[in-house]
C-alpha cells in the first residue's frame, strides 16, 4: 500500500512537472490590445476627401493667410491649392518619396524628401504621419512602439520618433489626435486639434493649431470649414510650368 502511495505522488508530481506553464499577460499588454481594438474600429473609412478652409501662418518672415482647397487619397498623397482673393499662390503636394511646393508667386518649384528635410528643418514627421493626422488618426507606427495608459478620462501614449520623445492625447469616445507633442534638444512641435466635426459617420477635425520650435520656427491654424467625402478618386495636376526655376535640396 505504501509503495502504491509513494508510486502515484511520483507520477502526480511528473505530470505538474511537464504540464506547460500559462504566461501572464501584462497590464500594459491589456490596456494596449483594448486600446487597438477599438482604434482599429473608428479609424476614418473613407478613400478620398475634400476640404475647404482658411489657414493663418506666421514665421520670421510675418503673418501670412489664405484660403486653401485641400485633397485627401488614403496611402496616396496629400494635395493643397492656397489662394488669396481666388488666385492660387502656391500648390503643395505629400506623397511617400516626397514633398514638392509649387510657388506661383515667384515661379519657383521646390522639392524635398523626408531624411533631407529631417536634417534640414529637424522635422521628424513621415509620410504617413502626416497623412494620418491630417483626418485625426492616429499613425499606427505610434501606436506600436507607444507606452499607453488613460489620464483623466483620456489616452496618453509615450514613444520615441527617432531620436525625439514624443506624447499624445487621444479623445476618449472617438479616439481621435487630440494633442501631440514631439520634442528633442533643440526642436519641439506641437499639434492641438481645437474641435472636431462630424463628417457622415466619423469624426474629423475642424480647427487644427500647430507650433514648430528649432532650426525654423512657425505658428499655424487650420479652420476646416467644408468636408466632401468623395467616392471616385479627383483629378489632381501636379505639373512644372516652362520658366519655373527648380530648387532641390
Amino acid at each position: 500500500m505504501i509503495k502504491k502511495t509513494l508510486w502515484f505522488c511520483l507520477l502526480f508530481y511528473s505530470c505538474a512537472l511537464l504540464k506547460p506553464k500559462q504566461k501572464t499577460i501584462s497590464q500594459q499588454t491589456l490596456l494596449k490590445n483594448r486600446f487597438m481594438n477599438a482604434l482599429d474600429s473608428v479609424r476614418f473609412q473613407g478613400k478620398f476627401l475634400k476640404v475647404v478652409g482658411k489657414i493663418r501662418f506666421e514665421d520670421a518672415q510675418g503673418k501670412k493667410q489664405a484660403h486653401y482647397r485641400l485633397f485627401w487619397i488614403k496611402d496616396e498623397k496629400l494635395w493643397m491649392s492656397l489662394s488669396l482673393f481666388g488666385i492660387e499662390g502656391l500648390r503643395i503636394q505629400w506623397t511617400p518619396e516626397k514633398l514638392q511646393v509649387l510657388n506661383r508667386l515667384n515661379r519657383t518649384y521646390y522639392e524635398i524628401d523626408y531624411r533631407q528635410w529631417m536634417r534640414r528643418y529637424g522635422i521628424p514627421l513621415s509620410f504617413s504621419e502626416i497623412l494620418y493626422l491630417f483626418v485625426g488618426d492616429l499613425p499606427k507606427e505610434w501606436v506600436e512602439q507607444s507606452e499607453i495608459s488613460q489620464q483623466g478620462g483620456k489616452w496618453l501614449l509615450r514613444f520615441m520618433v527617432q531620436d525625439y520623445k514624443a506624447q499624445v492625447v487621444v479623445h476618449p469616445t472617438f479616439y481621435k489626435v487630440q494633442s501631440a507633442v514631439i520634442e528633442g534638444k533643440d526642436f519641439k512641435s506641437i499639434w492641438t486639434v481645437k474641435e472636431f466635426q462630424k463628417a457622415q459617420m466619423d469624426y474629423l477635425p475642424r480647427i487644427i493649431e500647430g507650433k514648430l520650435r528649432g532650426k525654423y520656427d512657425a505658428t499655424f491654424s487650420l479652420h476646416h470649414q467644408r468636408f466632401s467625402l468623395l467616392e471616385t478618386p479627383p483629378a489632381l495636376r501636379f505639373t512644372i510650368p516652362k520658366g519655373y526655376a527648380v530648387v532641390k535640396y
